[in-house]
């Protein structure tokens, strides 16, 4: 016998009109709350950017989990067409959640960004008048990670008629974006000069819309097989550590340097050159002020403050640094600047000086400009040729006319020179051993070693007591003419080349 039908209780019915109306008023909220339309995401970024915002295509779905997919993104500021648009898009995935679309702010789980390019624009001058606020100050989102490998990042310059700076950032990850609030990131950067990868971590704003030179960054990084040889005239690996804070137009960085294969081309010889600097960055130009680097290569020690620049009407940068060298060996500099070992000169060396280095593909040593004093302790030669000829100089400047072989003299220079066009030009340049003081002016080839100096030597003995015989009974017609303050004073003149020099008296006759 067939059964009665059971009716349907009551609380099944119930509950099933009480979920319907949960689902479908919970998607209705969802809806209203996020709506993932086009029109929703272009008035969300237009007034977060303040910057007209353009999408080709886009396409959003709730089920199974809400999403949204756009292409051919552009964010124009201000509308401007003029200038390439602040941020481009290839294509964006933006993944979330149910329940993240109901919080508020609302919750984008996750953004994968392809194809994204970034103009920054020049950092508005100090005083400028900032553009009126419109808009919410307060996010409409924030986005758990956001992803964007293969990024693009220009630096637009503030002289249109200069090259923009392009930086091409390999992988780019960001955590807890949105824009009342600072974001962390990780990124691997490639640095177009010098050549190498910059692996960096940290934080990243709040984003400044009407200012984006004093959105705030910190953070440390890495920078790893930069290769020196782009710049012509030097060569070497170098890798840096470091860590940086401030504003995107100033970023304060301080860190270490490592270059262990430095070379100047012209020299050829290899140093380990270390240095520890505090620098100043301005990440819209890309103009860097040095304050100070303090470099340490062989036994020597160098100081420069100053900085790497745009300079007016010059296409690059521009080196332009304030030297200050008091522990040092100027056999170490000679080791980096001349072809020849062992070094030609050996001693202690101090100087003070100003050296530019203009941008273009000279070699450095052809195109820097070098203006110092210098002086040198307790010099000596290298050639023995040239050791004996400054200890018989010494003897007979002294009245000593016997022969002493053990016998060590060391020697004292200093002089002021500009350095240009790879000659070294010298108003001043004095040489002392004992007995004796040489002043000289004149040129010296760095590349081509030749020698070009005139001036004095200053004697203590006359000319009759530097040697024997009928010579020395012959001078002593002559030693009043040479005899000027107490001294023996006679012209000189240097010529030939470094290994080869010539000596001789620069004496005039006529006119």
């Amino acid at each position: 016998m067939k059964q009665p039908s059971r009716p349907t209780p009551a609380w099944l019915i119930v509950t099933v009109i009480l979920l319907g109306a949960l689902v479908g008023g919970g998607v209705m909220l969802i809806r209203e709350r996020a709506p993932l339309t086009r029109q929703w995401v272009v008035a969300a970024l237009e007034d977060r950017y303040r910057s007209k915002v353009e999408i080709k295509s886009f396409e959003a779905a709730l089920f199974p989990r809400p999403s949204a997919v756009a292409e051919g993104l552009a964010f124009r500021e201000g509308g401007r067409t003029d200038i390439p648009p602040f941020i481009t898009m290839r294509r964006l995935t933006v993944e979330a959640s149910f329940l993240g679309l109901l919080e508020s702010p609302r919750k984008i789980d996750r953004v994968v960004v392809e194809g994204l390019q970034i103009h920054v624009p020049p950092r508005k001058k100090q005083g400028e008048p900032k553009k009126g606020e419109s808009g919410s100050q307060y996010s409409r989102f924030v986005v758990g990670e956001f992803i964007a490998d293969g990024t693009a990042l220009e630096i637009l310059p503030k002289d249109a008629a200069k090259k923009s700076k392009l930086f091409e950032i390999g992988k780019l990850d960001m955590h807890s974006l949105g824009l009342d609030r600072a974001l962390t990131f990780a990124s691997v950067l490639t640095n177009p000069t010098p050549p190498g990868e910059i692996h960096s971590k940290g934080e990243f704003g709040p984003w400044q819309r009407d200012d984006p030179g004093s959105t705030p960054v910190s953070g440390t990084y890495t920078f790893e097989n930069a290769n020196m040889g782009v710049f012509k005239g030097i060569a070497g690996i170098l890798s840096s550590t470091g860590k940086y804070k401030g504003e995107l137009g100033r970023i304060d960085v301080e860190g270490d340097t490592d270059t262990p294969d430095f070379a100047l081309t012209a020299g050829g010889h290899k140093v380990d050159l270390k240095t520890h600097f505090h620098s100043i960055v301005d990440g819209t130009t890309g103009d860097t002020l040095l304050q100070p680097v303090d470099a340490h290569f062989l036994h020597s020690r160098i100081l420069a403050r100053g900085g790497v620049t745009n300079q007016p009407g010059v296409e690059g940068k521009t080196v332009s640094l304030d030297l200050d060298v008091k522990q040092a060996r100027v056999e170490d500099m000679l080791t980096l600047a001349v072809s020849s070992q062992p070094a030609p000169l050996s001693g202690g060396v101090s100087f003070q000086g100003k050296l530019i280095i203009p941008p273009g593909k000279r070699e450095v040593l052809d195109k820097m400009y070098l203006a110092a004093t210098f002086s040198i302790l307790s010099a000596r030669f290298a050639n023995l040729d040239i050791e004996q000829k400054i200890r018989e100089l010494s003897r007979r400047a002294r009245g000593q006319t016997e022969p002493d072989s053990s016998e060590k003299i060391a020697s004292n220079m200093k002089g002021r020179f500009v350095l240009k066009d790879g000659v070294a030009s010298f108003s001043q340049f004095s040489f002392a051993v004992p007995g004796a003081l040489i002043q000289l002016t004149g040129s010296y080839g760095m590349k081509s070693e030749a020698l070009n100096f005139v001036g004095s030597a200053r004697l203590e003995a006359k000319l009759s007591q530097m040697t024997t015989g009928i010579a020395s009974k012959l001078l002593k017609v002559v030693d009043p003419f040479f005899r000027k303050d107490g001294a023996t004073v006679i012209p000189i003149k240097i010529s030939g080349t470094r290994s080869a020099p010539s000596f001789g008296l620069n004496f005039k006759f006529g006119r």
